[in-house]
């Protein structure tokens, strides 16, 4: 079978019949698809491997891992992988099926998104651009698995079921989170989804993001509308599940996840059939849900979020004007080609200082946490990709002008909430957008045929050896490169609660052969906990070459007070007064590593971060530090003097 992806000219498709490049498409109804190649019994297989994959990556999540999202990587890539391996099995032996053909058109149709990750490892991780060329390899690895989904169900997208099928396990997908947070926020799930020290949002879900959860929602709600304002059959269930998804939308309190549901309703809504009785019926189920949302979050909780956008209160909308300035720094710094692909976190303490360090910058709302994301994706490729990466992926979404379809309203939606949030570190999220973007850039659905020039049976063959090879690759790199080390740390963490060192496991995942930059931070922290200061201090050392994060510049100037290494303890503690003003403990370390005749100058600077009562504090604290110092110093020649 022969299929394309974009129209040719009717002059330059009759010369390519001539010449036998192209076979035309038999004499069909105008809105027939063109038929497949003689069916492979693997194919029912593989597309059922693809949905399954959708679902269990969404519901995926694993305590004894660091991140809930390590566990959701892992089932996708190992699933991709399977599924990859049954393309394989198809086109192997039939290099001109549907299915050999798709894999090479999958690959095409992505081009621009393949070309944006080559870049980066040519000139982030090869070049040395990169300042942690290991975070962009794992990066690349990471991105190269979700857009391989791409060619492993590009041929059945030109088919009805399976695009139905497709759409049908991202609702389910969404449908099942849903309904994991709504058991959660009852308190009837309290045995899987346990109270997480430090967490007040009342569903952290399967995703340990409250955000995320809606945003994974607001896709699903759009969807399911979609679906029930058009469906020929199951209207009901659609109805049921979109009203589930509305109200774990409304519960999750993402005023960024009810603007992407707002958007997403706009385009899927236009090209649906409109039907008075399914609209209202919708609207009917609409209004229960949002009722049901009031009644148990109360009307106080949601009426704030809507009234107060970055308001005093407001600190996830504050914060993020500040992570803005700080990534859009991040970009002036390499505007042409970017900081590399997973780089941001070691970049972005750097330059978040740098956003409240200029005129002005005192007045955001800043904490002392690491921010490892920008909370906007295309803002984050920019700093990360530069404007060439940008340029790529502008190509991309050109190769989507045009197109119409039940996907759109998804992809709209997606394409919101990316902008203020991270859903391209959420392997759901990507995959789910993945799939969107290809039933998008297939043959419109129902609309007339158009051929395309058959690849060779060495590109078939390749394509789809390069794609279960890739994703294999990837999966067993993931799993080896991230897991063990995630797993050592959580159950080193968990000794560390419980009141022991938790040494041991630290010091396996620090050792891991990929380097593990929270581990190597923790492992720091745990050996100057127990009092080892030279080897905390060599692990921190360490550490710093993976992150530029204001706790290690203070870890290390206080295992420097201990020494006491003065010099040392200045440079870092300077470090820290750069990137977390804020926090007293910045202050008493300048103060500590600096004579007390020097202080005053100082206090000028800290009176923009903290009150008088805490300089107060923090002076009397720093002269009892600076006393055992200069006693415990090195005598220097002319000290007597």
């Amino acid at each position: 079978m022969r299929i394309e992806i974009f129209p040719v000219r009717r002059e330059a498709f009759q010369r390519s019949v001539q010449r036998g490049n192209i076979v035309p498409p038999p004499h069909r109804h105008e809105d027939a698809l063109p038929p497949l190649a003689t069916p492979s019994p693997w194919t029912p297989l593989r597309g059922w491997l693809v949905c399954a994959v959708l679902v269990a990556s969404a519901v995926a999540y694993a305590f004894p891992l660091s991140s809930f999202l390590h566990a959701k990587d892992a089932v996708f890539m190992t699933g991709l992988a399977l599924a990859a391996g049954v393309l394989l099995a198809e086109a192997w032996p039939a290099p001109g099926s549907a299915a050999a053909a798709g894999a090479v058109q999958g690959l095409r149709a992505f081009a621009p998104l393949w070309l944006l990750l080559l870049f980066s490892l040519l000139v982030h991780a090869a070049l040395g651009q990169a300042r942690v060329p290991t975070e962009t390899v794992l990066e690349i690895v990471r991105l190269a698995a979700l857009l391989a989904l791409a060619p492993v169900i590009w041929d059945l997208a030109f088919e009805a079921q399976w695009r139905q099928r497709f759409l049908g396990a991202v609702i389910v997908a969404a449908l099942a989170v849903a309904l994991l947070a709504l058991g959660q926020f009852a308190g009837w799930l309290d045995g899987l989804f346990p109270p997480q020290l430090g967490y007040t949002q009342p569903m952290y879900s399967v995703f340990g993001n409250q955000n995320l959860l809606g945003g994974f929602a607001a896709l699903g709600f759009v969807l399911a509308v979609y679906q029930a304002l058009n469906a020929a059959r199951l209207f009901w269930p659609w109805v049921l599940g979109a009203a589930v998804l509305g109200l774990v939308l409304l519960l999750s309190e993402s005023r960024t996840a009810w603007l992407a549901a707002a958007a997403g309703l706009l385009w899927a809504i236009g090209p649906a059939r409109r039907s008075p009785r399914r609209a209202g019926i919708l609207a009917g189920a609409g209004a229960v849900a949002a009722i049901a949302a009031l009644a148990a979050a109360g009307p106080e909780t949601l009426s704030e979020r809507l009234t107060d956008p970055f308001g005093a209160e407001d600190v996830g909308g504050r914060a993020r004007l500040w992570f803005w300035e700080g990534a859009w720094r991040m970009f002036l710094s390499a505007p042409l080609v970017g900081i590399g692909l997973g780089n941001f976190p070691y970049w972005s303490p750097y330059f978040q200082g740098a956003a409240l360090h200029r005129p002005g910058g005192e007045t955001h709302y800043h904490n002392e946490l690491h921010t490892v994301h920008a909370h906007s994706d295309p803002l984050e490729l920019l700093a990360t990709a530069g404007v060439i990466g940008i340029l790529f992926l502008v190509w991309m979404a050109w190769r989507l002008r045009g197109v119409r379809g039940h996907a759109l309203g998804g992809l709209a939606a997606l394409a919101v909430f990316a902008c203020f949030n991270f859903p391209l570190a959420s392997a759901p999220h990507a995959a789910a957008g993945v799939v969107l973007v290809t039933l998008l850039l297939a043959p419109k659905w129902g609309g007339k045929p158009h051929p395309i020039r058959m690849p060779s049976a060495f590109a078939t063959r390749g394509a789809a050896l390069t794609v279960f090879g890739g994703t294999l690759l990837a999966a067993a790199f993931y799993c080896a490169a991230v897991l063990p080390p995630s797993h050592w740390l959580r159950m080193a963490e968990n000794q560390a609660l419980a009141g022991e060192s938790g040494l041991d496991d630290y010091r396996r995942a620090a050792e891991h052969f990929w380097p593990s930059p929270r581990a190597l931070e923790r492992h720091g922290y745990a050996l100057a906990r127990e009092g080892h200061l030279e080897e905390a201090r060599e692990v921190l050392e360490q550490a710093l070459e993976y992150r530029d994060t204001g706790s290690l510049h203070m870890m290390l100037a206080a295992a420097a007070s201990r020494l006491p290494d003065e010099d040392t303890m200045r440079r870092h503690a300077d470090e820290v007064r750069f990137r977390i003003p804020g926090a007293g403990t910045a202050w008493f370390l300048a103060l500590a590593s600096r004579p007390e005749a020097q202080w005053p100058a100082l206090r000028e600077e800290a009176m923009q971060w903290i009150d008088d009562g805490e300089w107060e504090r923090i002076t009397e604290n720093a002269r009892g530090v600076r006393a055992r110092i200069e006693a415990g110093a090195p005598r220097r020649p002319g000290a007597e003097s």
